[in-house]
């Protein structure tokens, strides 16, 4: 196949993204009575999101200038694509090798001017298996699945909510929403197994 992806993280995504100097005045924040001026958006401003989209996408058309691409993106998380640039090598042992267009150091190197801070535990290099938005892809079997992590961290949050249910027809407010968030969230790969 030879097709493959890398997948990218900002580090504190919202934290890169400066505050413009007269707007410092409305993001004060009071803390045991002292008051401090935030220079960053902070996680959870309403309008964060959108600043900090308009960075990752101003990213994104520059590797695309670069000939990097295709590039999916959902917030500060990243997934690349690259393809093969001709048919594949068979070595001694009977594995095909491609080549490739760049590769993970080329993206480095091409948004290093730009100041983006990859978070270094949270990117992975080319591969046809990645991690992305939780969910394990596979572009051989074209499969996408829950990480066993994850898929047993959710079981064993379901069977203690059916527990607490058997004891109890009631439910937290908290673990209500909770749950519901879960399950709308594995809906992506659970009907197709």
């Amino acid at each position: 196949m030879g097709t493959q992806a890398a997948t990218l993280d900002i580090a504190a995504a919202y934290r890169t993204v400066p505050v413009w100097p007269p707007h410092k005045r409305f993001l004060v924040v009071g803390f045991d009575g002292s008051f401090w001026i935030d220079h960053n958006f902070p996680f959870g401003l309403t309008t964060a999101g959108g600043v900090q989209g308009h960075v990752a996408d101003a990213t994104i058309d520059i590797l695309h200038a670069m000939d990097i691409s295709p590039i999916k993106k959902w917030v500060d998380d990243h997934a690349m694509f690259r393809f093969p640039v001709a048919g594949g090598v068979l070595g001694p042992d009977g594995s095909l090798s491609y080549e490739y267009l760049f590769d993970l150091l080329s993206i480095f190197s091409a948004t290093r001017p730009l100041g983006i801070p990859w978070h270094p535990e949270k990117c992975a290099d080319f591969d046809t298996i990645f991690t992305y938005l939780g969910f394990l892809w596979d572009l051989v079997y074209r499969s996408v699945s829950l990480p066993e992590v994850k898929r047993l961290k959710y079981l064993a949050k379901l069977e203690a909510i059916l527990l607490s249910l058997s004891r109890s027809p009631f439910m937290s407010q908290k673990d209500a929403l909770g749950i519901h968030g879960m399950l709308s969230y594995v809906t992506f790969v659970i009907p197709h197994g």
